[in-house]
């Protein structure tokens, strides 16, 4: 009985699709046999960001607001800003031992293996057909963009965010044609976004609004869709709070240079001949060419659900791929909130995503039974001879990682553009060996006096001192105490306006030990229990309903 029903299990047909993905998954991660990483554009700032992780969770601080080994050890708050939740995978490969290239390696593997599922199984769920989701898994897993994010730019935010677009449109297909049943796929989709790539998410929530706005008819013939949006939305800012709160918390405690950058929005816009560009910002060749597969097609009442799903799907990547270049106007948008988005090109994966589960389709009504498999081998032979094309040029330029590649303070500089630095921050007067700063003069610290985010030094030399400016870069959240013959006495921190350093006040010139250490806020701590907590009520309403649908009999 058991080997009958291992042998249905094992059917060729699942063979056959488990072999085209492994396919696709070992296609998409060949550079990362090289022996040493290749070399890409945010690369070490992401290798800096899980290595401060890694250090940040050895010295019991969680989560890792403050990455502490960063900028010399003054700690950089980019756990604070930019989204870490799915950086402590590597991180956590980094404490059991693996050197930081091997961690990377591994966790890019993960990343392609995660793409991979996501693309093929939500592009199942939207085209109805295994087959069309295999076509439209080999486009978008060896979509020159995303390959590109991964082994050019470095850009470990944006590469995530892909695992989890598919997911926002499978939720967005559900709502429009499938009576909006699983709401919790809109709910992951975005969730995943706003812990991976702020950028990308606002994008998506603009996409996905203006599809929206093209069907209301559909939302307003069903009231109730309003609700359950609301309360998705509701669900997916309550278990994210924990990082989207303690953000706004800093925003509001001081500015910070991400909000005087330029503006690259229409300088950075595409020529569009570039979109043809096999190297770098271009979308590539099989997503240009495939599209063109529509015009063969006649719209039937047997797939008339299926090619207007590709055709919407088809006019979002077409415009998608306009709106990236200059043919926009970008100029006219610069001083407003679209100027976020930084270079319109970031468009091309949402375009990717469109224009791949088009052609899943659009192959999977084209071609006959016999001829699916044939078509299945071009697409993917196609894709791959392109894909092989851009990377192969990139297989020279290597970066060699060694495993005390962090040892040197200068590695710990590499912070991208530096947005999350305090607003007149000088990097270059943050120097070792530290030094506190005090208004009567100087205490030098040796190594042992700091670990982390926590360091300790005796006031007896400056007992008169009225502040200390201590070796830590300023953000909220940390915490002094003095420790004297009658106990501990908490001392008020501020920012200092020498070079925004953390400054320890003691007016009453008290003698003793101070320590200095981030601790978290108020906010950070009602945060953290509200995201808890929501995801534990959640996970609870999902297990008790699945038991509930199982005794009635109804399906998952």
């Amino acid at each position: 009985m058991k080997k009958n029903r291992l042998l249905r299990t094992i059917r060729p047909s699942r063979l056959f699709i488990f072999f085209a993905l492994a396919a696709m998954i070992a296609l998409s991660l060949y550079p990362i046999l090289q022996s040493d990483l290749l070399y890409c554009h945010d690369q070490t700032f992401h290798l800096t960001r899980i290595e401060a992780i890694k250090d940040g969770l050895l010295h019991h601080q969680f989560p890792v607001y403050i990455h502490e080994t960063t900028l010399r050890g003054y700690g950089y708050g980019a756990g604070l800003f930019y989204p870490n939740f799915f950086l402590y995978i590597p991180a956590l490969f980094r404490i059991l031992g693996f050197s930081v290239m091997a961690s990377y390696k591994l966790f890019l593997i993960l990343v392609n293996i995660a793409t991979c599922l996501s693309i093929y199984f939500c592009s199942k769920y939207i085209c109805k057909s295994r087959y069309a989701a295999l076509v439209a898994s080999a486009f978008y897993m060896l979509a020159q963009y995303r390959l590109i994010n991964i082994y050019t730019r470095g850009a470990a935010g944006e590469f995530l965010a892909m695992i989890f677009f598919p997911i926002v449109l499978c939720g967005i297909i559900d709502l429009l044609y499938c009576g909006f049943h699983r709401p919790w796929l809109l709910g992951l989709g975005f969730a995943g976004l706003m812990l991976t790539h702020s950028i990308s998410l606002a994008a998506m929530l603009v996409i996905t609004f203006v599809i929206l706005l093209f069907h209301l008819p559909t939302l307003f013939k069903n009231k109730g869709y309003f609700l359950k949006l609301a309360v998705t939305a509701v669900c997916v800012l309550a278990v994210t709070s924990f990082f989207w709160l303690p953000m706004l918390e800093q925003f509001a405690s001081g500015k910070f240079l991400v909000s005087t950058t330029e503006n690259y929005l229409n300088a950075s816009a595409l020529s569009v001949t570039r979109l043809f560009d096999f190297y770098y910002k271009g979308i590539g060749f099989p997503l240009l060419f495939f599209p063109f597969l529509r015009l063969f097609l006649r719209r039937k009442p047997s797939n008339s659900r299926s090619l207007k799903i590709a055709d919407g799907c088809f006019i979002a990547g077409i415009v998608l791929l306009g709106m990236s270049t200059g043919l926009f106007p970008w100029g006219r948008l610069e001083e407003t909130p679209f100027s976020l988005l930084q270079f319109p090109w970031r468009l091309l994966g949402f375009a990717t995503l469109f224009l791949s589960i088009g052609c899943g389709i659009v192959c999977h009504q084209l071609f006959r039974r016999r001829e699916r498999t044939i078509a299945l081998i071009l697409v993917l032979t196609v894709n791959a001879a392109f894909s092989i094309v851009t990377l192969n040029s990139r297989l020279g330029d290597l970066e060699v990682i060694p495993g005390n590649y962090f040892s040197s303070p200068e590695r710990t500089l590499s912070i991208g553009m530096g947005e999350w630095l305090p607003v007149e921050t000088d990097i270059d007067a943050l120097n070792t060996p530290y030094t506190v700063f005090a208004s009567g003069g100087t205490i030098s610290l040796s190594e042992s006096q700091k670990t982390g985010c926590t360091l300790s030094f005796s006031n007896e030399e400056q007992v008169e001192s009225d502040y200390f400016d201590v070796p830590l870069l300023y953000y909220l959240g940390y915490r002094a105490s003095i420790e004297t013959e009658d106990g501990k006495t908490p001392l008020t921190v501020e920012r200092s306006p020498n070079n925004n350093l953390v400054r320890v006040q003691n007016p009453q010139h008290l003698e003793g030990t101070i320590t200095v250490r981030y601790g978290k806020t108020t906010v950070q701590v009602v945060s953290l229990i509200t995201s808890g907590g929501t995801a534990a009520a959640l996970i609870a309403y999902f297990l008790y309903r699945s038991q509930k649908r199982k005794k009635s009999g109804l399906p998952q």
